[in-house]
């Protein structure tokens, strides 16, 4: 089989709009849901569910909406979203139908363990401790031995700084060679996928213009740590840089369209992961393993 890179390089640069917005209707339907009951306009609390049940449907049209200002930026945001990179890249693989199933499969799990579905596809859920860090070790060495299995992907997902962070990784195993894996990762109003691949940010024009969307937001509201710089160039050395100089740093160590071997992948990848699990993962680490925008990389 193929590897999945040129169908990478095409989700980068031109992704799969409607997808996405297939994806942000399902979310604004989840949000719509959750506000409960619609009260009568006499009944008290009908203002606010009205403006909150505008704000949910307003999630649907996000892209509209980020396109009115630049089209260019709308671009980068959809395409740096981790979630849907990795998705996009798992459903390119396997299947959206696979993909679906495997969700349905974790969908609610709160204990550790697998769970395996129809296509004897198997997600497992890991908790935050040695028998799971060795676990993780265990799958990812035996996945990357498969022989005669053809290609496959594996989709790594993990809390982040109050959210979850995740990317995917391929496994490439031609006929009469060495197996090898390709990372396939993005981090949301970071960096794209096409940065981890090898664009650069400091020449990326899209991403200029979104830090100079952000910084005159900031400067309109004076609200957050961006709006105590009074100059964007004061902003772009001290935070901007630093970023494009973590993204860099993650993307020459696992991306750029490598072919790792399964030793690159246990040290850059797994051990990372592993030690995260363990509670013993640096921050150099994780900003080498994910380009995380993080202020401190030791």
């Amino acid at each position: 089989m193929t590897s999945l890179i040129k169908y990478a390089e095409k989700l980068a640069t031109d992704p799969p709009l409607d997808v996405y917005r297939r994806v942000m209707k399902l979310v604004s339907d989840e949000q719509l849901s959750g506000l409960g009951p619609e009260p009568e306009e006499h009944e008290l609390g009908w203002e606010e569910y009205q403006k909150k049940k505008q704000e949910c449907l307003q999630v649907a049209k996000k892209y509209e909406d980020m396109a009115k200002k630049d089209e260019d930026v709308a671009k980068f945001s959809v395409t740096s979203i981790c979630d849907f990179v990795a998705m996009c890249t798992m459903m390119i693989g396997a299947g959206s139908a696979r993909i679906e199933a495997l969700k349905q499969a974790i969908h609610g799990k709160q204990q550790a363990g697998s769970f395996e579905t129809a296509d004897k596809d198997v997600a497992h859920l890991l908790l935050h401790d040695g028998d799971s860090a060795k676990k993780l070790e265990d799958l990812l060495s035996t996945w990357g031995k498969l022989k005669g299995k053809g290609n496959g992907v594996v989709q790594l997902k993990f809390p982040a700084g109050g959210d979850f962070h995740t990317f995917a990784v391929e496994r490439v195993s031609p006929d009469n060679a060495e197996t090898r894996f390709v990372v396939y990762q993005a981090y949301q109003n970071t960096y794209s996928l096409a940065h981890f691949l090898g664009r650069s940010p400091s020449e990326d024009e899209a991403l200029d213009k979104y830090h100079r969307q952000v910084y005159e937001a900031a400067q309109e509201s004076q609200k957050g740590d961006i709006a105590i710089y009074k100059k964007y160039e004061s902003y772009y050395n001290k935070e901007v840089k630093r970023q494009f100089e973590n993204i860099t740093t993650a993307a020459a160590n696992i991306g750029k369209e490598q072919l790792l071997t399964a030793e690159e992948l246990k040290v850059r990848v797994t051990a990372p992961l592993a030690n995260m699990l363990r509670g013993e993962i640096r921050k150099k680490d994780y900003v080498d393993l994910t380009g995380s925008p993080t202020k401190t990389a030791t």
